[in-house]
């Protein structure tokens, strides 16, 4: 994992999703603009930026324009959100010398080293 990257990245698309909030705010509430207001859904979409972290922070009751508030706000939704299960990694399969020689069921048990 390359933390700082991750950081980074994470960073980038919480400014991302302020500045959207903030336009659709705009586009929805204040000029009433329907094809605007789609517009930036879609990018929503193509983004794949969850649009219940957007909805949550529009209707937060927080001015848009208060961006520290807006970034506490989505920090905390991020927060309350399950996180991701890892993944079980599958088992490796390969050749060993004790898959070989030990470790299978069915075949008899031989030594290494005749004797």
């Amino acid at each position: 994992m390359r933390y700082p990257s991750e950081r980074c990245q994470r960073s980038k698309q919480q400014a991302l999703v302020l500045l959207l909030v903030r336009q659709l705010t705009d586009a929805q509430f204040r000029r009433a603009d329907h094809r605007a207001s789609q517009g930036l859904w879609q990018e929503v979409a193509a983004l794949e930026i969850d649009p219940d972290r957007i909805t949550a922070l529009l209707y937060s009751g927080i001015d848009p324009e208060d961006r520290e508030a807006l970034r506490a706000e989505d920090e905390a939704w991020q927060g309350r959100q399950p996180q991701p299960q890892p993944q079980p990694q599958p088992q490796r399969r390969g050749w060993t010398l004790q898959r070989l020689h030990l470790g299978r069921p069915g075949r008899p048990k031989t030594a290494l080293t005749p004797a």
